[in-house]
């Protein structure tokens, strides 16, 4: 026999994680049905994969849950609800039972008892369970006079500090009406135990005497009450105090999850059709429940990295659903433990764009899951942009403040792709060379650059246009649950040759719930408002946004002039803003050219200001202010960054 200890697991179900199976002592052998009662088992497959089973044996054995992981960590399936007569096999990572093959057999011992026989390479092993608990590990925890918040799905265990030095443990189970009490042990000082009772059940209103082992109505040391949200709590009497061995309050995303909006907001779309939350199958609630457990303990997602691609570009349904879920667990993870100033409220908008697939990834049927929703980024690990955002940009003390922090930080590390690092034969080789990847831009490679797309020393990061930058920026910032729109902007492309000119369609980033908009993905490090030496003269980073009305004004619906296209008028316009920007705060970019027109006798920065509309009355007097202003620099045109 392996694994032979009888009782529940003291972890739950959810918390054991894959290094818990790596460390398992995995053993061929047999388990007798005794002992799989409301149990955690752990398996090695004949295939070598990795898999964690919650089970209950009677006549069959109940499989409620099974999660599959491969040799190096990722979720390859989950399966819930499986029941194996005497005399069946189970096919573990498939999650199928079989008469035939598999890899664990559900049968009869020569004595008539069931046992659960791991067949071939197959391994197993009975986490260990309640009985395993020794009085030392009651004395280690901390004790508390506040309610212990119990799970909904799974038996879980409680320990109990009483009075006269004596401890409890409990292995309790919530049901619809009925708190069952599966078993009791009572120690005391010395470490003896004193009491064990199983099989109670207690009522709403009734109290529990643990010392004892009696149901009253009055006195006691525990008893239990559902709140609002049906979150079951048990609370300490008098002198006892609580320990729980669960690791957060999963009540939090309990109540998230009961707030229909976020429920509508929580769409999924794949081969089987269009589903929010309330339609979602058990296996898929339940790995949103096992990847909410991860996120918590700080541990890495079933994710290696940017998915692979088919030969249509498209991640397959598992990668996509994985990648998914994890940025649906980071927006609730950022909400249940206040991770920001703000809240999530019912905005319709903002939640589709956090929690809906549709704002994150598309779906082509017969093709698959493919980025470049939200802009044209790989945004595959929600956890490593939310880590950038807090310990290198900073989050800021309101929504407002941290969308500035972004851009700002993009204003002085990014610059935009043109052909840097070429020629080559195609725009998935520059992808490749400069990101590593023949996908969109991975957002980790605009964090932390290849050195192929590093550029004065590292401090500027290449980003592959406007589409890029907006996704980089909707992606960085959901983690926080700050809702990014992807907007279009239309502007009018000059080019030397006739059939390359026209109006072409550009991104940019629309941070709705605050009124913000850029005009264009690339406006943070477009030349005219690029940082300088001299902070004095920098345009401060809310200055380079439009509002809403300004953005319909000037970009979308702008006044024409005759024969003018929509883009060149928009052009026109968004050239216009940013340029004026330069003017009145005389950047280093704006005094540099002017200083070559003076050395050089070039009409740089006069053809510039046309282009931004400028008339020649304006120009004269702007360079006018430009000389003074480079006369009163301290060094000159020495001292300007371009």
């Amino acid at each position: 026999m392996v694994g032979t200890v009888e009782g529940e697991p003291t972890k739950p179900f959810a918390w054991i994680t894959f290094r818990d199976l790596v460390a398992a002592p995995l053993a061929p052998g047999q388990i007798n049905g005794s002992r799989l009662r409301h149990r955690v088992l752990l398996v090695r497959t004949n295939r070598g994969q990795l898999v964690k089973l919650q089970v209950h044996a009677g006549k069959d054995l109940t499989v409620r849950r099974l999660v599959v992981h491969s040799p190096e960590g990722s979720i390859q399936k989950i399966s819930c609800n499986l029941r194996i007569a005497s005399g069946q096999r189970l096919d573990v990572e498939a999650g199928v039972v079989k008469t035939r093959y598999g890899d664990l057999l559900w049968g009869r011992a020569r004595d008539g008892s069931s046992v659960l026989t791991s067949l071939g390479k197959a391994a197993l092993y009975a986490f260990p369970g309640f009985d395993e608990v020794v009085f030392s590990e009651l004395l280690e925890g901390k004790y508390r006079k506040q309610p212990v918040e119990l799970s909904s799905d799974s038996c879980q265990v409680v320990f109990l500090r009483l009075d006269k030095g004596r401890y409890a443990k409990l292995l309790v189970e919530v049901g619809k009406a009925i708190l069952h009490v599966r078993h009791l042990a009572v120690y005391d000082s010395k470490g003896n135990v004193v009491r064990r009772n199983s099989g109670l059940r207690l009522h709403s209103g009734e109290r529990l005497d643990v010392k004892g082992g009696r149901l009253l109505k009055t006195r006691g040391d525990i008893y239990w009450r559902r709140d609002r949200h049906g979150i079951t709590f048990l609370l300490p009497i008098g002198a006892v105090r609580l320990l729980n061995l669960e690791r957060f309050r999963s009540g939090a995303y309990v109540t998230l999850l009961a707030r229909e909006p976020i429920r509508q907001a929580l769409v999924w779309v794949d081969e089987r059709g269009t589903r929010s939350f309330d339609h979602w199958t058990p296996e898929e609630r339940m790995a949103l429940s096992h990847f909410v457990c991860l996120r918590e303990m700080n541990q890495e997602l079933p994710i290696a990295g940017p998915p692979a691609l088919n030969a249509q570009g498209a991640m397959s349904s598992q990668d996509a659903w994985t990648i998914y879920l994890a940025h649906v667990v980071q927006s609730l993870w950022t909400e249940a433990n206040t991770r920001t100033p703000w809240r999530l409220n019912n905005n319709v908008e903002a939640l589709s764009h956090l929690f809906d697939m549709r704002k994150l990834m598309g779906y082509v049927p017969g093709t698959g899951h493919i980025f470049g929703v939200m802009g044209e980024i790989t945004s595959w690990n929600p956890k490593l942009a939310y880590d950038f955002l807090v310990n290198e940009v900073g989050r800021g003390y309101n929504m407002r403040s941290t969308i500035m922090r972004l851009v700002d930080w993009g204003r002085d590390h990014l610059v935009h792709i043109d052909n840097y690092g070429g020629p080559f034969r195609s725009d998935a080789d520059q992808l490749e060379y400069l990101y590593g990847y023949r996908g969109l831009p991975p957002v980790e490679r605009i964090i932390s650059p290849l050195p192929n797309a590093q550029r004065s020393g590292g401090r500027r990061r290449i980003t592959a246009g406007c589409w890029c930058t907006s996704g980089f920026l909707a992606a960085v910032l959901r983690t926080v649950n700050v809702p990014v729109r992807h907007g279009r902007s239309t502007f009018y492309r000059d080019s030397p040759r006739p059939e390359e000119r026209g109006d072409v369609v550009h991104s940019r980033p629309e941070f709705f719930l605050n009124d913000l908009y850029l005009t264009h993905g690339d406006d943070p490090y477009i030349a005219w408002v690029l940082s300088g030496r001299n902070p004095d003269r920098n345009v401060p980073i809310q200055r380079i946004f439009l509002e809403g009305a300004q953005i319909r004004e000037l970009i979308d619906a702008p006044s024409r002039q005759p024969g003018q296209t929509l883009g060149q008028a928009a052009a026109a316009n968004a050239n216009r803003h940013l340029a004026s920007l330069a003017v009145e705060f005389k950047t280093d970019y704006l005094l540099s050219m002017r200083c070559r027109n003076v050395r050089t006798g070039s009409t740089e920065l006069a053809d510039a200001l046309r282009r931004a509309t400028y008339s020649d009355d304006e120009i004269r007097a702007i360079e006018a202010a430009c000389d003074r202003a480079v006369e009163a620099n301290p060094g000159g045109c020495s001292s300007l960054l371009f």
